[in-house]
């Protein structure tokens, strides 16, 4: 038997399957119908699901003959909360921080449609902060300027530190603008714990994964693996 575990971000729905304690497969998708698809193809005992959408994909319409759990009614987690209203997928890439790294403090950084950093240690998730993601730092300057165009970063490059045209001072804003932020971010919970594991993940972290100053450790499906932390610890 499988256990299926669905994390429905602003932008895209990552799936996992897991079996005997490990994830077999991973699998982005954008529908319900594609969803569905990937649960008939594997006999699920458990599902979990995490959403920070308005309107999440309704679990009536899967044929899925598992026991259902929501992030938003699981009775326990294995890791303290410090207020309550945490977004799903932090408490998720939470829980997956202290399960893979219990006795390390943990410095989680996601970049998604936001930029995400949060802080684990001694089995509690301590907060942290959100901030605008690199598509929304795109958007926001073409947006709420008049000349400015919207602009994407090169395909296969970073850009120039100093751009010399208005589209390369725009992905040089940008992209080395986060580059900073995350680097000073590292730098300052390295000042408080020595032994920090820094993580990162999202949609956008292969941008910045070379491009980092400090140790860090790539998990693109940290959020998958902290949902089913949550499966095991509630139900075994």
């Amino acid at each position: 038997m499988y256990n299926l575990v669905i994390d429905e971000g602003n932008t895209r729905i990552k799936v996992g399957i897991f079996k005997e304690g490990s994830i077999v497969d991973s699998i982005v998708c954008s529908t319900s119908e594609e969803l569905e698809q990937i649960a008939l193809s594997h006999p699920i005992l458990h599902v979990i699901r995490s959403s920070v959408r308005e309107q999440p994909i309704v679990k009536n319409n899967f044929r899925i003959a598992g026991n259902w759990l929501e992030v938003s009614n699981v009775g326990s987690f294995p890791i303290q909360l410090p207020y309550s209203g945490i977004g799903t997928d932090r408490i998720a890439s939470a829980c997956a921080a202290h399960s893979l790294y219990p006795n390390h403090p943990v410095l989680i950084l996601d970049c998604g449609t936001c930029l995400t950093h949060g802080v684990v240690n001694r089995a509690a998730f301590l907060g942290g902060s959100i901030r605008p993601g690199l598509q929304m730092r795109f958007k926001a300057l073409e947006q709420y300027t008049c000349k400015l165009p919207l602009v994407e970063l090169p395909f296969d490059s970073y850009p120039n530190r100093t751009g010399t045209t208005t589209i390369e001072n725009i992905q040089s804003g940008v992209f080395w603008g986060m580059v900073d932020e995350i680097n000073e971010l590292i730098h300052y919970y390295h000042t408080i714990y020595s032994n920090l594991i820094v993580l990162i993940t999202g949609g956008d972290a292969p941008h910045f994964e070379k491009s980092i100053k400090e140790t860090i450790f790539a998990q693109p499906d940290l959020n998958l693996i902290g949902l089913h932390s949550l499966i095991v610890y509630n139900v075994s």
